[in-house]
Order: C-alpha cells, then structure tokens, then sequence
C-alpha cells in the first residue's frame, strides 16, 4: 500500500486496506520513517521508503508567499514530477523482498501506478482526490510527465493514460456526486468508511457545549492553514455568528499566539474531524476532496473557500449540487464567509440535500465487497 504522505490520504485508503486484512490478507504499507506511528495505529504494518514529502525543493519561495496559480503550478511538479520515479524506485525495491501480489495506492499517488506496471502486477486505487489527474492539470501535461517517467522504467509510451486505471478503482463517493467519475475506466462505487485510530476522542469539551446553538467547523487540512490571512478570516468571520465554533487552524500554529477569541469560539490546533463532522451543522472548509466526502458522509453541508489543486472543481460541484456556499480561489472578506455560514445553517434546503446524498454514501456496497473485488484480479 502506498499513499501520498498526508494525513487525509493515508486516512482515505486505510480502510480499503483494513477490509484486506479482514479477508486474510498481508498489507504492507510504504511510508516515511516519520509516518510509521501513524501508520501502525491503524493496526497496519510499515516499511521504509524514502522521505519524500509534499513540499518544494530548497530555498524555494514558501507557500504563504505564492498566489494561487503559482501554488497550483508547484503541486502539478510536486505530484507528477520526480519524486514518482522516487516512490516507484522505492516500491519496486521493496518488492523484491516482500514479493506483493498487488500494490494499493490512493488515487493521487502514481508511483503505486508506477511500480505496479514495472512489476506487472495489478495495481488498485482508491479515490483521493476531486477529480481523475488528467481532468485536473491536462491531460497533455500529465502525459508527458509519464511517459517520461515510464521509460525510466523500460515502459513504453502510454498516450490514452490507460494506465492510471487500468484494474480496480474504488470511488467512494456514489454515481450522482459527479459521474464522470463513476464513467471512468474499471471504477466501482463503495461506502465509505471511517478510518479511527485507537482511542482517538473528539474534545472532552464537545459535549458540553449548548443546547439549540448550531455547531460550525472550520479547517483548512494538513497544509493550506499556512496560506497568509486565511486562519484570520476563519476567525473574523466566526467570531460574529451565534453558533458555536471550532476551528482547527492546524498542526504546528501556535494557538494562543492567535489572541483571545469570544466565548462561543473554540480554537485548537488540529481535531479528530471525521467524529467531530458528525455533531456539526455546517463545515467551513478549504473544499480538500478527503474533507468535502467526510463531510458529505456525516450529512453536513458547507461553506468552501478553495485554494488550489482540486479545491475549485470540488467546490464547484458542490455549489452545483445545492450541497454548499462556494468562492473562488481568491479569498473572500471575512464578511462574505460569515454571510454564507448564515446562509446554509438558515436555508434547510443545504441540509436536507447533504443529507440525501449522506443516504446515497450509506447505500452503496462496503469496502469488503471491494476487497473481494480486487482478488479477482490476482486469482483470475
């Protein structure tokens, strides 16, 4: 198994791996030394690849300091340039010791793809991102970069990116959400399910909190709290809505440096969201494909404000579907986060739509189905 080395990635696919295991199966999973207590509190075992993280080549301007076409253009070289050929490398190395009858990867990491082709041997994944890569960079541009990276390996030229999917993709969001998805190539749909770390607890504080008060969550993921000014708004547009707040303005922020805030705001530094969605009423999000579905699952409509990668074709979906208030990519005033947030917890058309395609989440056959699915490609 093999993930970008993000949080809300690994989260995405650990269940799928899980269901594995449940059917007799041996997981592996390819991380970071740094990742490997991550990885094993979810039961799964770790072996070491490189530590290839998502960030840009040194002395490179920080994100904080990039507009939203300069970012876009740096995650397209980080998530198709080298460091493929790096995972790849790693896994192939990987696997001639443990001998895997097939790679398990989330749908943005294509060294899986990779090395799955160099071995020949099928190569699964999981639904991690907004949109297929091709839709969300060009195809043209996503091309190039393979073939490039393929013929490292001896591969040949792939122009119809046959490979990214060429066995089992497991889209777990249903049909309706966006059915050029479900149209791809060998895509199924399945429930998704919550991956949850062995006594991993919401905060102590979260049942206190009062009766007939709507409940908001803000967060921005594991990398785009760091965007200048968008925590701050967070907060600006929070601080003015009767409800009650959490916002988690991410790991590593130092939370008190963040000033004091009214009493129906709580401010932490990063939460156990999947539970935490459940008790919420709207989800104001940077629009992450991982945080959009974990929201949809728990039946909680949104407030998005993307930044870049697939944030503005999920947000815009979501705005389609009557499932959110969206922007652009420009970050709104704090005024027009907080008019939308009254928006959706006043309007209970959002609700009730989220609700619905909650029913449709819930509908849809379990991940055991797709690990039965996916040993028909080894025992075929």
């Amino acid at each position: 198994m093999t993930t970008q080395p993000s949080a809300s990635h690994l989260r995405a696919v650990v269940p799928a791996a899980q269901a594995l295991q449940r059917r007799g199966h041996h997981v592996l999973v390819g991380a970071p030394r740094i990742h490997h207590s991550d990885v094993a509190s979810y039961g799964l075992d770790a072996v070491e690849v490189r530590h290839d993280p998502l960030v840009a080549e040194p002395g490179a301007p920080q994100p904080a300091s990039l507009t939203p076409a300069e970012l876009q253009a740096r995650m397209v070289r980080m998530f198709f340039g080298g460091r493929v050929v790096r995972r790849a490398q790693d896994l192939v190395r990987v696997a001639a010791d443990w001998r895997p009858d097939m790679i398990l990867r989330d749908s943005a990491e294509l060294g899986g793809c990779l090395a799955g082709e160099a071995l020949g041997i099928p190569h699964v994944s999981v639904q991690s991102t907004g949109r297929p890569p091709g839709v969300q960079v060009g195809s043209a541009a996503l091309t190039a970069a393979l073939d490039g990276h393929r013929a490292t390996f001896g591969l040949p030229p792939d122009p119809g990116l046959q490979a990214l999917h060429r066995h089992l993709h497991a889209n777990l969001m249903p049909p309706e959400y966006d059915p050029a998805a479900a149209r791809m190539p060998n895509a199924r749909c399945y429930r998704q399910t919550r991956a949850e770390h062995p006594g991993e607890d919401p905060p102590a504080w979260l049942g206190d909190l009062p009766e007939g008060r709507p409940v908001v969550l803000a967060a921005l993921g594991t990398a785009f709290h760091v965007m200048p000014g968008r925590v701050e708004a967070l907060l600006l547009a929070l601080a003015g809505i009767d409800c009650s707040a959490i916002i988690a303005v991410g790991d590593g922020r130092d939370v008190a440096a963040l000033g004091p805030q009214p009493a129906h705001v709580r401010v932490v530094d990063v939460v156990a969201q999947p539970l935490v969605l459940e008790c919420c009423d709207v989800f104001l999000s940077h629009g992450g494909f991982n945080s959009v579905r974990e929201s949809l699952r728990a039946g909680v409509p949104l407030v998005i404000t993307p930044v870049a990668a697939d944030q503005p074709t999920t947000a815009q979906r979501c705005a389609e579907l009557g499932l959110a208030r969206s922007f652009s990519t420009e970050p709104p005033p704090p005024e027009a986060l907080a008019e939308a947030c009254r928006e959706v917890l006043a309007d209970p058309g959002y609700r009730s739509r989220a609700r619905a395609m909650q029913r449709r989440i819930v509908a849809l056959p379990s991940l055991d189905q797709f690990a039965a699915d996916a040993e028909q490609l080894v025992t075929a």
